[in-house]
């Protein structure tokens, strides 16, 4: 019989790629998509078709997706070639020549940033061609300052304001109106109504529809670099089995939605974690 071979694995190469998965997920949030609104996760969606996405903590249309994953995978691409091999100098991980890394997510927001100065520069120049008054900050020259003209000429050459003041005619105070306040009528909102308004009735696409959105957040398979022991309560874990069946064909495990939560709990409190881990040089 013929006898298979593994083909071989470059471990350096693999590292590389994990390390550059991790970084090029890391680069996205700096990215802000055409469209995105802020916001909180529990609130309701600010317009139909939108999604909180976790990675940048915004409401995003839904098209981001598919943007953000073609983000990812060229900005992965991108750090790998430009990740240097030890034993080649010169070369990548991959086997190709070192270029200089540029993130996806710096050109294209500085691609946006000139698009948008652009159209500035246009509409400032429709609006001088069309004869609009553009405001200005300088602060117009006093005539008194231009002319220069001495203290003693000006008060010499100024005429009496007595002369020059018109006879005063006395004027007529006109009565004052008093307004007539005409009383409203008071509707008081029937206890049925205001009952009905308290109750949100909800509709099971509704609710379909809420939960492909959380699904799509934190019910999904994930990469298991490394399978360390990470222990929760039985209820916990149990609750987690639970949620994970309800996405069909049995791919989503607890600990793919504990992944996704903790990541997005990590995210949401940075800031305030790396500035406690400041003392000790340690950031996450």
């Amino acid at each position: 019989m013929a006898r298979t071979i593994a083909p071989k694995i470059d471990a350096r190469l693999f590292t590389a790629q994990i390390n550059a998965k991790e970084k090029a997920r890391c680069n996205i949030r700096q990215y802000i998509p055409i469209g995105a609104i802020k916001g909180n996760f529990w609130d309701d969606a600010p317009a139909p078709g939108m999604y909180y996405d976790t990675d940048i903590n915004m409401w995003c249309p839904e098209s981001f997706k598919l943007e953000k994953m073609e983000i990812i995978e060229e900005d992965t691409q991108r750090i790998i070639d430009t990740t240097p091999d030890e034993e080649r100098e010169g070369y990548s991980v991959n086997g190709k020549k070192l270029v200089p890394y540029v993130s996806v997510v710096t050109e294209r927001m500085n691609a946006r940033k000139n698009i948008d100065e652009n159209l500035a520069r246009e509409v400032q120049q429709v609006h001088c061609d069309t004869g609009t008054p553009i405001a200005s900050n300088q602060v117009p020259i006093k005539e008194e300052k231009a002319t220069a003209i001495p203290k003693s000429a000006r008060t010499t050459s100024r005429p009496r304001m007595v002369d020059m003041a018109p006879p005063v005619e006395p004027i007529s105070i006109p009565e004052p109106i008093v307004p007539i306040e005409v009383s409203k009528p008071t509707v008081e909102p029937q206890p049925e109504a205001v009952e009905q308004s308290k109750k949100t009735r909800r509709s099971a696409r509704m609710d379909e529809a809420d939960f492909d959105i959380l699904a799509s957040q934190f019910i999904y398979p994930t990469d298991l670099a490394e399978k360390k022991p990470l222990f929760f309560p039985t209820d916990i874990r149990e609750s987690l089995k639970l949620v994970a069946r309800l996405i069909p064909g049995g791919k989503v495990s607890p600990s793919h939605i504990a992944i996704h939560i903790i990541r997005a709990w990590l995210d949401e409190n940075r800031d305030l974690l790396n500035r406690m881990l400041s003392s000790q040089k340690l950031s996450i």
